[in-house]
Formats: C-alpha cells, structure tokens, sequence
C-alpha cells in the first residue's frame, strides 16, 4: 500500500494498530527497544483514536521494557505518552505527575529538547486544572529553552498554546498576535492535528475579539482538516465551537427556537 497524504497514512495506522500494539507487548516482554520505539512513535496518534486501544497498558508495557533495559531516554518518552493518555481522558493530575518525571529524567539527561516538551505539557496540564499563571510559567520556560536552541522565533505548538493560555486570561489582541505568529513557523516544526486545532482556536479568539465572520472561516478550515484526517474528537470540538456560534445568536433549529 502506497502511503501519499496524511489520510493514507491514518488509514493505515487505523488498519495496523492492533497489530502494533500487540508488538509493543511482545517487545515489553522481551525489553527489546522496539517496545519504547513504538510506543513513542505513537503518542501523536494517540490524540485522534483515543479509544481505539488502551493506550494506558501499551504505555505501561513499554515503560516496563525500558526501565528493565536501563534506558532513562527510553522512560522519559514512554512518560511523556502516558502523560498524554492521561490528558486525553481528563486524568489531569496524573498527567503532571507523568509530566513531571519527563522534566526529572530530561534534566537528569541534559536534554533539553525533553524539558521543552515536559514544559510545554505541564502547560497544557495546568491549564486545564486552572492554574493559569503556573501554565504561563511552563510556557516561558520552554520558549527560553527553544531560544537556546536556535528557534528565536519561538515553536508553533508552544506558541499555539501561548495563545490559548492568554485567552483564558483575557488578553485577546495578544493571543490573536501569538496564534497568528506560530502560522508562519517552520512548517517542520508543525503537523496537521497542531494547525487544525489552531484555525479552530484563532476562530476562538477572532469570535470573542466580535470577529464573527472570519471566525467562521477559521472554524470550517479546521472542520475540513479533521474531516480529512478522520479526527473524530477534533471534528467534535469544531463544531462545539460553530455550535456555541449559532447558540449565541439565536440561530436554532425550530424545535429549540
């Protein structure tokens, strides 16, 4: 099978993750690197098939391979997708825990490229527990750590969340500034699930800024993106958003007007 685009490549994925699964429980048992391997590999598609396996036992199977090997670099990025998983299904506490030993083996390590990820996931953790001035704090660190290592400019996916972070505080025209600079970032720095999920949030903050129509074009770039990659929760989520749209005024079905 030939693999073209991003939806062959998930469809593909969606064909072959039981067997990969399974893989990474026969290299566990083994503790042969393929475990961790695969299982880092994964973490990205983890996001869009939330369900699709347990992800918590995968996670757990490769991490028990890597610390029976010894390899602290191996924990560190089983660690960071079993942060993730714990994200996904609103473990949030578990996440920092999970994000925290990340930042504890990076550190450990000197490698900084982990740290950044750690921070910028204790990011996401914090926020959504409501700790937004500790998430901003997380978010400074791993700008600091980027700068230091050659991206003066900043990370799409950081700054992505930047802008989030700021329109939770109510700082609109500076999340607008933030989400709109990570647009024009090194696209190799950058995937399809981060810049559908930033049209969908600078839809967000255009719509609080009273932008309404080019909210709604940011809105139905970031529904045609998931519908093309098949990423039912991200699908959900922009048409939550385009919902609270039609909700706010007053445009409803007939039975709810």
């Amino acid at each position: 099978m030939a693999i073209v685009d991003a939806p062959a490549a998930i469809h593909w994925l969606d064909t072959e993750l039981p067997n990969l699964a399974a893989a990474v429980h026969q290299a566990s048992a083994e503790a042969h690197p393929a475990s961790w391997l695969l299982a880092d590999a994964l973490c990205g598609y983890s996001w869009m098939r939330k369900l699709a396996v347990d992800w918590s036992a995968l996670g757990n199977a490769a991490l028990t391979a890597a610390r029976t090997a010894g390899k602290p670099d191996a924990e560190a990025a089983v660690q960071n997708l079993l942060g993730n998983v714990a994200l996904q299904h609103g473990g949030h506490n578990v996440a920092i825990a999970h994000f925290e030993r990340l930042l504890t083996l990076a550190d450990a390590a000197d490698w900084p490229e982990a740290a950044a990820t750690a921070h910028t996931n204790l990011s996401v953790a914090t926020r959504f527990t409501g700790q937004l001035r500790r998430s901003a704090t997380h978010l400074e660190r791993a700008m600091g750590i980027d700068r230091r290592n050659g991206l003066p400019d900043g990370h799409p996916v950081v700054l992505g969340i930047l802008g989030n972070v700021l329109r939770d505080l109510g700082r609109l025209s500076e999340s607008l500034e933030c989400l709109q600079r990570a647009e024009h970032l090194r696209p190799d720095l950058d995937s399809q699930h981060n810049r559908m999920h930033r049209q969908a949030n600078l839809g967000r903050t255009r719509y609080l800024l009273g932008d309404r129509e080019r909210a709604a074009v940011h809105w139905d770039c970031a529904l045609a993106m998931a519908r093309e990659s098949r990423d039912l929760g991200s699908e959900a989520y922009v048409l939550r958003l385009q919902a609270s749209d039609h909700r706010d005024t007053g445009d409803l079905p007939a039975p709810w007007s």
